[in-house]
């Protein structure tokens, strides 16, 4: 059983009292399990898993999310982002002394000879969206703005760049998109952005000191971000990530309607290669690895996910779910924690939508959470 799992369920017990989640809520958090027990359902049939207890860990991670749905109003939430900024800060202070030499550590060497800095997770690129996750959260308002906030913002802004995480540049953007875009065609405010001057000023400093400071870092980082758009950029990490996915795409191919079974997706090397076997239990895009594990079976998931973002979509948590998304179509976080974390806040009320300032802490904002029903 996953130490998420049972975090939550004694999280739960403690935590669970007249609150409850709208009928609607409700509804699409039973339809999320019956999902989930959908694609599962895939094991059924003769099949070339790698691991197929991968179908449990997928089942516990879902009932998890419903049931810190159920259990956390918007002052447990705000304690439970204020955990993830923090942990993920320590990391990236982490990954910053690394790359300075500060802190002896040996820096990941990857595929295209670049040595990155794994911070406190041991690899560059979940250290990187770990980073972009504590700037999402920091500018979302989850603590007040003021010389703790500029530190973090600047340690996790430097960590970020250091780790060259493409992905989560991506999908930071991206999610930031879709938040202005649905702030502009709903009435609907949700909690102000915490932008402006300052803030623009003192990101462009950071990126202008990481960029002056080494012209061969610099170049590196100005290729790692053409390398997004542009094929002539392409470094060989990205190559073998294209490979990859040109791999996962002739699995779907050759897939039955029902899929080939969960954790099937895995037997596709790092190069692209489809083997017997895999050394991992998970596909690199969750896409992709999920319709060549489950074909037809998968797509009610899709369905539910997406209306679950949509839902609320200017929330804090469907806006870290979106961000989730994107990064694990080339760094799959599906079967890691903060998906599911994200999910279940995106399925309740977090109070970043309907109760503007919620999530900074204060008498002014103060939420009765015996009276709290979400909506």
């Amino acid at each position: 059983m996953h130490v998420f799992t049972i975090l939550v369920l004694l999280a739960f017990l403690m935590l669970w009292s007249r609150r409850r989640l709208s009928s609607s809520a409700t509804l699409l958090g039973f339809a999320l399990l019956s999902c989930i027990a959908l694609v599962d359902l895939s094991l059924l049939w003769p099949n070339d898993a790698v691991n197929p207890l991968l179908a449990v860990q997928f089942a516990l991670l879902g009932l998890s999310a419903l049931v810190l749905a159920l259990a956390a109003g918007p002052m447990q939430v705000k304690w439970v982002y204020r955990g993830v900024l923090f942990g993920a800060s320590a990391s990236s202070l982490a990954a910053v002394l690394q790359q300075f030499r500060i802190v002896k550590s040996e820096l990941w060497l990857d595929s295209s000879g670049l040595a990155r800095p794994t911070g406190l997770v041991g690899e560059p690129d979940w250290a990187g969206f770990f980073a972009a996750c504590a700037i999402l959260l920091l500018i979302r308002g989850v603590m007040r703005k003021g010389s703790l906030w500029w530190l973090l913002l600047a340690v996790n802004s430097g960590a970020v760049v250091f780790c060259l995480a493409r992905a989560s540049w991506l999908a930071m953007t991206i999610s930031f998109c879709v938040l202005v875009i649905a702030k502009m065609t709903r009435r609907r405010s949700a909690y102000p952005l915490i932008v402006g001057r300052q803030l623009v000023l003192m990101g462009s400093l950071v990126l202008a000191l990481v960029l002056v400071v080494d012209a061969t870092f610099r170049e590196v980082v100005q290729n790692r971000i053409l390398s997004i758009f542009s094929p002539e950029h392409r470094d060989l990490n990205a190559v073998y990530r294209q490979q990859q996915l040109d791999g996962l795409w002739t699995l779907v191919r050759s897939a039955p309607w029902h899929g080939l079974g969960l954790s099937s997706s895995a037997r596709v090397s790092s190069t692209g290669i489809i083997g017997v076997d895999g050394s991992n239990s998970v596909a690199t895009n969750w896409v992709l690895g999920l319709l060549a594990d489950a074909g037809v079976l998968a797509w009610p998931l899709f369905v539910v996910l997406v209306v679950i973002a949509l839902r609320r979509v200017q929330s804090v948590g469907a806006q870290l779910f979106v961000m989730v998304a994107v990064n694990s179509l080339f760094s799959n976080l599906l079967f890691s924690p903060v998906m599911w974390l994200a999910i279940a806040f995106a399925l309740s009320n977090d109070g970043s939508e309907s109760a503007p300032g919620a999530l900074v802490s204060g008498s002014r904002f103060k939420i009765s959470e015996e009276r709290y029903v979400a909506k």
